[in-house]
């Protein structure tokens, strides 16, 4: 018997729907999703990336936070993938790759769409998962813990209002992380990501379809000014250490095999960080002129190592947007911060962007930026991660050098 054709329906703008048609974009995606379960296959002796981006546009660095006791994001309650969720299936034209993907590792394919028609669409698709929820308030991996539950028949079917079948009451269900994939919309895509940023860790990684310019601004490094001097004259000096590539972890010579299965996952795990970091490297400049750093681009990254993939031409969908749109592939960071130190560093942000042509004077006591070690003749665009770090409190300044800052 043969499978019912998919059913094509039309766009919602309201929903900002885009459907993607291309198969040669959708063979990329796929495999960047490769890539990220490569090298989060062996979480333990994976290459940190939280200082090793000089060479990228992404210029992420070392932020020297710990993790507080009480926190489970850490790296001891890391696990496995367990499920590929896919945010805004539409009309099922990755969702079909996905789970040719999925299928072979054991792997459950979770499509999650706002739109009912989506379940239609993809209907004809074996081994995919419909799920109705708005991804904007249900996190994916709320959705992929919920799913596997039911799967082991351990689903709680008891409700504040009575008994309800829905998987998204089902109990948590902890051995493993999603990883997100999706073309999310225009006019929400950010709005996930922050919320996805909140827990970073509790996601295996994120290979995500976005605006070009909201992917820009994301990877945007810090716009450091020609000249920076302090009020006597010298150079403003930087307490952040210069960053350094990370140590490869141990793996036999060149040429032989690993001698464990353990050695064979830590060379393929760093084999996909170092593909990931070549595509990161190799941006077309025309990308790379976009880039506009904001409050945006330093929170996504103080939770996650963010790669450049590909960009997506508006033919590529139906109908076409107009806007270029490209993908960008994420992997959370091995020490994200706690729901206390994102709000924190959120609210640094929304005073630090506030009024960009302001210097950080105007927006912040002196007496706090001397603390930072920060110029306080600076724009907010001009500090560097570290910097921002420091500034909300997340480090202990008490350990830096201490830095003359202007006082004009």
């Amino acid at each position: 018997m043969t499978a019912a054709p998919p059913v094509a329906y039309r766009a919602e703008k309201r929903l900002g729907q885009h459907f993607l048609h291309d198969s040669s974009i959708v063979e990329s995606i796929v495999d960047a999703c490769q890539h990220v379960i490569a090298a989060q296959q062996e979480t333990d002796h994976a290459p940190s990336l939280d200082s090793a981006t000089a060479t990228t546009a992404t210029n992420c660095e070392h932020r020297g936070t710990s993790k507080t006791d009480g926190d489970n994001d850490g790296v001891a309650d890391r696990a496995p993938c367990h499920a590929i969720v896919e945010i805004g299936c539409g009309q099922g034209a990755l969702t079909k790759s996905l789970v040719a993907l999925a299928k072979p590792a054991g792997l459950p394919l979770i499509a999650v769409d706002i739109d009912q028609r989506a379940e239609s669409a993809i209907d004809h698709i074996s081994d995919a998962t419909f799920v109705l929820a708005d991804a904007t308030t249900v996190m994916p991996w709320s959705i992929s813990a919920a799913m596997t539950a039911t799967r082991l028949g351990q689903a709680s079917t008891q409700t504040n209002e009575g008994t309800s079948d829905d998987p998204l009451n089902a109990p948590s269900c902890r051995g493993g992380r999603p990883l997100v994939v999706g073309n999310l919309p225009y006019n929400v895509g950010t709005k996930m990501l922050l919320a996805w940023m909140a827990s970073p860790a509790k996601c295996l990684g994120f290979v995500v379809m976005v605006q070009a310019e909201v992917a820009a601004r994301m990877l945007a490094p810090p716009h450091l000014p020609k000249r920076r001097r302090t009020s006597n004259g010298d150079h403003a000096c930087e307490n952040t250490p210069p960053p350094t590539p990370p140590t490869p972890p141990h793996l036999p010579p060149s040429g032989q095999p690993p001698a464990t299965a353990e050695q064979g996952a830590t060379r393929q795990s760093k084999d996909a960080f170092k593909i990931l970091t070549q595509r990161d490297a190799a941006m077309p400049r025309s990308f790379a002129r976009r880039m506009e750093r904001g409050a945006l681009s330093v929170l996504v990254q103080a939770q996650a190592d963010w790669f450049y993939w590909l960009d997506v031409a508006p033919d590529a969908f139906d109908p076409p947007p107009k806007v270029q749109s490209t993908v960008l592939v994420g992997i959370p960071k091995r020490d994200p911060l706690s729901a206390e130190q994102w709000q924190q560093l959120q609210n640094t942000m929304a005073t630090g962007f506030a009024q960009r042509r302001q210097t950080l004077k105007k927006k912040f006591p002196h007496a706090r930026l001397e603390q930072a070690g920060i110029d306080s003749s600076m724009r907010a665009e001009e500090l560097t991660n570290s910097d921002w770090m420091r500034l909300s409190g997340l480090v202990d300044t008490s350990v830096l050098p201490r830095c003359p800052t202007s006082h004009g």
